[in-house]
């Protein structure tokens, strides 16, 4: 299945230029971008998490169990 996705030719061309450097197809490139992207966030998320009490009581059980 295919969907038309419209953008400027500028960002088309961008993503086509991304592409072709990584070797990959458009449709390759957007779903490789957007996983970055996701993974970014995740990292933000990560980056300014503060575990509560039971967080932090499981997380130590984590700890002493793979010692």
């Amino acid at each position: 299945m295919t969907t038309t996705l419209k953008v400027s030719r500028s960002t088309r061309d961008a993503v086509k230029r991304l592409a072709e450097a990584d070797g990959l197809t458009i449709d390759a490139e957007v779903a490789l971008l957007a996983r970055r992207e996701r993974q970014r966030r995740m990292g933000d998320a990560l980056a300014t998490w503060e575990p509560d009490a039971d967080e932090t009581a499981w997380l130590d059980l984590a700890v002493d169990a793979a010692q």
